[in-house]
């Protein structure tokens, strides 16, 4: 299934670069070592319908979806046709449904999920507030939305100022822009800024 519904244009075309290059196919050692701490953190469990925003080439989704069976789904989207064309050839892998579609317009029947994942995405949601409210419509009451990076809020905006052009502007906002955003969606927001394996977040769907 295919829905982009905004010009999100600034970061299609640089996630399509970085797969057409091979960037971002996989995690390096140290950074599998950190992430296995923030996935503990989600207490995925079997049997879970799990949606993760911006899958990438799907180097999350292999991690996500053992945890999952049986009976377990997750349900892997991005906008780069790129990415989800590396995703794709990996999908074997998965255990998972891939979608490219946007966040801020999703194909999916509303409390359709357990959990919804934000991993590494955050900066580049163009409208957070839209977003958040597709996320609340889609998760089941009771349900979580994880939002987690593996650095700090000033390292991730400093990165993504190093990149130039519009991907510059692709900075994770202060904690009480994200927090106001969250709430007006209708979400309980649990935990929000840096921690110890870099920035996070945890929002409860009302």
């Amino acid at each position: 299934m295919s829905t982009i519904d905004l010009d999100e244009r600034s970061s299609i075309e640089y996630f399509d670069r970085c797969a057409a290059d091979g960037v971002l196919a996989e995690f390096e050692p140290e950074e599998l070592e950190r992430l296995e701490a923030v996935v503990d953190r989600w207490r995925l469990a079997p049997g879970e319908r799990v949606l993760e925003v911006g899958c990438g080439s799907g180097r999350l989704t292999r991690l996500v979806g053992p945890r999952l069976a049986p009976g377990g789904e997750v349900i892997a989207f991005d906008v780069s046709l790129g990415m989800m064309a590396a995703a794709n050839r990996r999908r074997p892998l998965l255990g998972a449904r891939l979608a490219h579609a946007s966040v801020s317009c999703l194909p999916l029947a509303d409390g359709a999920f357990d959990r919804a994942l934000c991993f590494c995405v955050l900066p580049h949601l163009l409208e957070p507030a839209r977003a958040f409210a597709e996320l609340h419509r889609v998760l089941r009451p009771g349900g979580t939305l994880w939002i987690d990076h593996l650095a700090d809020r000033a390292d991730v905006n400093a990165f993504h100022r190093s990149l130039g052009g519009e991907l510059a502007e692709h900075l994770i906002p202060p904690d009480s822009v994200v927090s106001e955003d969250l709430e007006s969606a209708g979400f309980e927001v649990v935990e929000l800024g840096d921690g110890p394996t870099g920035y996070r977040g945890l929002a409860l769907r009302l």
